[in-house]
């Protein structure tokens, strides 16, 4: 099967300004060339998502994109839905925020409304989920249940200290944890990053 998603930002270097409408086409461009069919963008700033979503037409390739600031979810939304422009069959999914009950940013309450408020401002079709770490779904069992369409955690073995010869095997484990946590299947438990 392969890799089939990668993250991707839309920025340059340590002084996170925008890349140019050039850069991104290119960087979406390759990565579509190098076999990902899933290209996650974070947040909507630069224009991101609606010059994504032009380098994926006709490739195949779907974006993984949504709202990633606590405190302006209902701009953030305005925006992303402006950019899709109607092109909803390119978004894979459309997600909430990125580990911020594990950052301190958001409540698993404030979560739970800003799923509410996009999904009441997308198609129906589409899905909607709000992304934390494993641990935050472990820690805060109330985080599986804030109306997401499936559980969205992040596993990153790098910043656990686990070795590339076991990191695999880690990211299954606390794949099931989440689950277990969650009362779920591990089926419905996607590991986004």
């Amino acid at each position: 099967m392969g890799v089939l998603g990668i993250s991707w930002d839309q920025f340059t270097g340590t002084d996170q300004a925008c890349k140019t409408e050039a850069q991104i086409t290119s960087d979406i461009t390759q990565l579509i060339s190098y076999g990902y069919s899933s290209i996650r963008v974070y947040g909507i700033e630069c224009n991101a998502v609606d010059i994504a979503i032009s380098a994926c037409e006709g490739t195949g390739a779907k974006m993984i994109a949504g709202i990633f600031t606590p405190t302006a979810v209902e701009s953030e939304t305005a925006s992303f839905i402006s950019q899709v422009n109607g092109r909803w069959d390119y978004i894979e999914f459309v997600t909430v925020f990125n580990e911020a009950v594990n950052d301190g940013t958001a409540t698993v309450a404030q979560v739970e409304a800003a799923v509410a408020y996009v999904k009441a401002r997308v198609p129906n079709n589409v899905q909607v989920v709000a992304v934390d770490t494993f641990a935050a779904f472990i820690l805060n069992p109330d985080l599986c249940n804030v109306g997401s369409s499936f559980i969205a955690a992040n596993c990153q073995p790098y910043f656990s200290a686990i070795e590339a010869s076991t990191a695999g095997t880690y990211v299954l484990e606390q794949r099931a944890n989440v689950a277990a946590a969650c009362s779920v299947s591990v089926s419905d438990v996607l590991i986004t990053g």
